[in-house]
């Protein structure tokens, strides 16, 4: 008796799909992120000022690089996909 109450709670949770284009679409965007950056933000994201040391400048300001890090830590996401 048990096995097919299974069964139908089964048959019951399974829905028809009828678009199929619209379906596909949000299975594609299902793994999508928009989020807004303030336009002072993107101005001071790279670094402007050298380390006064020899070799190549910081390209990156620490607060680009902690949002970076906030933002793997958040979504459990790699630095590089």
């Amino acid at each position: 008796m048990k096995a097919s109450k299974q069964a139908k709670d089964d048959e019951q949770s399974q829905v028809q799909i009828s678009n199929w284009k619209q379906y596909n679409q949000a299975l594609v965007n299902r793994g999508s992120i928009t989020f807004w950056v303030d336009d002072a933000a993107i101005q001071g994201w790279h670094c402007k000022e050298h380390h006064g040391k020899r070799g190549r400048g910081f390209t990156f300001t620490d607060g680009a690089i902690e949002t970076a890090l906030m933002v793997k830590g958040i979504f459990k996401l790699p630095l590089r996909a």
